[in-house]
Order: C-alpha cells, then structure tokens, then sequence
C-alpha cells in the first residue's frame, strides 16, 4: 500500500490504479438487499474504510468507521434505444474519475437496469484497497452470501475475520525490518 500510495502521489491524477468490475445479475433483484450487502462488505473490511494521509514523514492507514449504509446509484436503461452501450458509457465514466485517498471512500458503485431481469452492478476501486485475487476469494462470495441472506431477511453467517489488512501490512514491515 504505501509503494501504491507513493506512486499515486507521483502520478497526480492518473487512472492507473482505477479498477473498474462488473457483475451481471440475470433475474429478479432485490435493490434493498444489494446494498445491505455491499454496505456488509465494507463494513467487515477495514481496506475498504482505509484512507491515507502524510504524517511523520510517512504515509499512514486510518480506518474510517463504517457507513451506516451505502446508498448505490441506480439508473434503469429499460427504455433507452441502447441499453448496454449506454450502461458501459456510465460506467466508463465513473471508472475515470480519480480517487481522493485521504478522502475515500476507494470505491465507487453503480447499478444500472438494462432488460426487465437484467442489471449490472458496476465497481470502480481503487487497487490500494483491492487486487485480482479478492475479487474471487472474498468480494464476489462475501456479497452473494450477505445477497441472499438479506434477500429472505436473515443475519449473514460469516465467520469474523481472524486479521485485518493492517495486520498483514504491519507484519510484513516488522518482518523487513528484521531482515534489515
């Protein structure tokens, strides 16, 4: 994070570091659920609270407390002559705009309605908080989980994280420390 933090500094207002994600969602969609959810999400993972700042002569984590809800912006395209080509114009949009990581939130969410049993849900994240691997192994099972739990008005059942990302950072700068 801090070589990310770093090279965000030097490259002022570059893309490079935006992650822009879609998940397609075919049938019935509960918008309510969805943002309970990803708000779920957010609030499990301190990574996605983090925002960062100068201080000391050195770049610094501060978690922010979680948001009592995410409100996700919706756009229903159903009667646009170019549904899909006018979801990724959006999308698009909101992938190119810069993230202030002092400021955060890192991610940017989107849903959008392109048939009658059809939506994408458009993630823009900023690769400080997120990379290839937690997209498959945490992102995508946490938020269909806590989906379909607050789908049938029940409490996800997920484990409590044994570690945060700080704890792996700080680990990883004692251990390179012993080294030294």
């Amino acid at each position: 994070q801090q070589q990310i933090w770093l090279h965000s500094q030097l490259a002022g207002a570059s893309l490079i570091y935006n992650e822009p994600i879609t998940i397609h969602h075919r049938g019935d969609l509960n918008r309510a659920a969805l943002s309970r959810a990803f708000a779920e999400v957010v609030r499990r993972h301190e990574a996605w609270r983090t925002t960062f700042e100068w201080k000391d002569e050195r770049a610094v984590q501060l978690v922010q407390p979680p948001p009592a809800q995410i409100e996700i912006p919706f756009v229903d395209l159903r009667a646009h002559p170019h549904p899909q080509a006018e979801a990724v114009r959006l999308a698009t949009k909101d992938s190119q705009q810069p993230f202030d990581l002092a400021r955060g939130p890192m991610y940017r969410a989107r849903l959008v309605q392109v048939g009658d049993h059809e939506h994408s849900f458009f993630l823009t994240l900023h690769h400080i908080i997120f990379d290839g691997v937690s997209l498959y192994r945490v992102l995508l099972p946490e938020l269909i989980h806590c989906y379909e739990a607050f789908s049938e008005n029940e409490t996800p059942q997920l484990p409590a994280l044994p570690i945060q990302y700080s704890d792996f950072a700080r680990w990883q700068r004692e251990t390179i420390r012993d080294i030294s």
